[in-house]
């Protein structure tokens, strides 16, 4: 029988010489919470975001990473993402 994923995670990784990391790293954020997906863990080069369980997170996610590649002035942001991961909850 399939089972609706509903805890999905997100896992950014950037590249820690990125010239505008902090600015990159604070607007990831705000696009992310914006999305009802807020930043659950960080670090300096690393951001991990988390839905609330609701059946739409798996679209909010897809959402949040469709704006940070459209935004103009974060063409070369993309670029510093070293790693993403994603995770639906299951093992």
């Amino acid at each position: 029988m399939y089972q609706q994923p509903t805890d999905f995670k997100v896992e950014i990784y950037f590249d820690p010489n990125a010239a505008n990391l902090p600015d990159i790293c604070k607007a990831t954020d705000d696009i992310f919470s914006a999305l009802n997906m807020p930043c659950v863990e960080s670090g300096s080069d690393r951001r991990f975001y988390s839905g609330d369980g609701d059946p739409q997170d798996f679209g909010r996610l897809y959402a949040a990473v469709g704006k940070v590649k459209r935004t103009p002035s974060w063409n070369h942001a993309y670029d510093d993402i070293k790693e993403f991961l994603k995770s639906n909850g299951f093992e």
